[in-house]
């Protein structure tokens, strides 16, 4: 999918609103022209999602629906196993959160929350400090 404008600059900030449906979104598809798109049966306004099904691809590297989800809930449990069950000093929160796509509101509500409780988040002190 296409990233908003100006997304690769210094300073750049995530539009905060939701797209609507009459917003255009464009998608790679691997063609360079219009009829090359069409030839492939693709017509502008088409909806484009991804097979629920695992689909291996070259080497170690492989696709499904909902992969970036499932690969950040496996890497947090692969950290939790490998920190184990006690870090002396320090109280690690390792959040699952919902509605990353728009706007992070999950990760916003946790961090709201571990804050009312006087627990800065790593995360929260790193942006407010760029």
């Amino acid at each position: 999918m296409e990233l908003p404008g100006g997304w690769d600059k210094p300073g750049f900030e995530w539009p905060q609103n939701l797209r609507t449906m009459d917003d255009p979104v464009r998608a790679y598809v691997g063609t360079n022209s219009r009829e090359e798109t069409e030839k492939l049966g693709i017509a502008a306004g088409d909806w484009v999602t991804i097979e629920k099904t695992y689909r291996p691809l070259l080497g170690t590297r492989a696709n499904a629906r909902s992969f970036d989800d499932r690969v950040g809930c496996a890497a947090l449990i692969a950290a939790v196993k490998a920190i184990g069950p006690t870090l002396p000093g320090r109280d690690v929160a390792f959040v699952w959160s919902t509605e990353e796509e728009i706007g992070l509101k999950g990760a916003a509500a946790a961090a709201a929350h571990m804050f009312g409780d006087g627990k800065v988040p790593i995360s929260f002190l790193r942006s407010t400090r760029l």
